[in-house]
């Protein structure tokens, strides 16, 4: 698995951010989104979506089920991801995927922080 993702100082200002758990988990899920288009047996997984499990998460991080699921509850109640079940696991989106993405040699026209609570005109 090759690529970047781009994490913003002011994450640190975030309101889950001392939450360890659910920072861990958000970090997880951002590391492991597609970065590009991919099919899992007839599954479409766009770009910055994760087919996953709780069970495969708590694994993967070393988080109890409990913790994982409560970490994904605090995300999804601020809009940071969506979670939807599939007869395959839970496709996870983050829903501002194109934040988090270096778009390599354009490194002076990123995009805004989305950690910035300042209003913005982009949509």
């Amino acid at each position: 698995m090759g690529g970047y993702i781009k994490l913003f100082r002011k994450m640190m200002d975030w309101e889950w951010y001392k939450d360890v758990n659910t920072k861990a988990v958000f970090l997880h899920i951002l590391l492991n989104a597609n970065y590009e288009f991919q099919r899992y047996r007839g599954q479409e997984i766009f770009k910055g979506q994760m087919l996953t499990s709780v069970a495969k998460i708590s694994e993967e991080t070393g988080l109890s089920t409990r913790e994982v699921r409560t970490a994904l509850d605090h995300l999804k109640a601020t809009n940071e991801i969506e979670a939807k079940a599939t007869n395959r696991g839970t496709l996870i989106t983050v829903e501002k995927w194109g934040f988090y993405q270096v778009d390599e040699g354009n490194f002076d026209k990123l995009l805004p922080d989305p950690f910035d609570k300042q209003p913005t005109n982009h949509h």
